[in-house]
């Protein structure tokens, strides 16, 4: 057995025990196979190995006792990735979000557009030739703008409505079942 690679310093107590007859074989047997000439430093590895094994094997047994910590990292570890999935389909969410309100604005733009040339085109020489004065043709583009408005800003809180109600109604027969079932 080679020696350790560390120096280390020997107590100045002599301990005495008594071998059984089978480990003074074993030990001899070592002694030959590594060319020792005292006991002494053969039985000090023999117990430094001996020591390392029973460290070992309560640091196995302390594992094996609290499997359940290993279990909550785990979990945590899970959720932690489901978290940066959910980062990641969020961020991407956001930049279809951001086309399709650039994509909305540009069509809002465009009916607005739209619809102003053919009022300036179409409808204000007529109110001209009725004898309408600029002030009220300006005005009444702005009345119908208002108006428009109006209708669209009603029709998406209508609509809003009904999705909260349709979102409302399946997490309350959700929840239902969970008091039932828990009942």
């Amino acid at each position: 057995m080679g020696g350790l690679r560390r120096k280390r310093t020997l107590l100045k107590k002599v301990t005495s025990f008594n071998l059984y007859a089978d480990q003074w074989a074993q030990i001899q047997a070592i002694m030959e196979g590594s060319k020792a000439e005292k006991e002494a430093p053969v039985l000090r590895e023999l117990i430094d190995e001996a020591l390392g094994a029973r460290r070992r094997k309560f640091v196995s047994q302390a594992q094996e006792e609290t499997p359940a910590s290993n279990l909550e990292v785990e979990v945590l570890e899970t959720i932690r990735v489901l978290m940066v999935k959910l980062l990641h389909q969020s961020k991407t969410c956001l930049r279809v979000d951001g086309v399709n309100l650039g994509l909305l604005q540009e069509t809002l733009a465009e009916a607005h557009a739209g619809r102003k040339c053919v009022w300036e085109r179409l409808v204000v020489p007529r109110l001209r030739e009725q004898g309408h004065r600029e002030e009220h043709i300006s005005n009444l583009f702005e009345e119908e703008t208002a108006s428009a408005k109006d209708f669209a800003y009603a029709l998406a809180e209508e609509i809003r409505q009904r999705v909260l109600e349709k979102e409302k109604r399946p997490s309350d027969a959700n929840l239902d079942q969970e008091v039932r079932a828990t009942v």
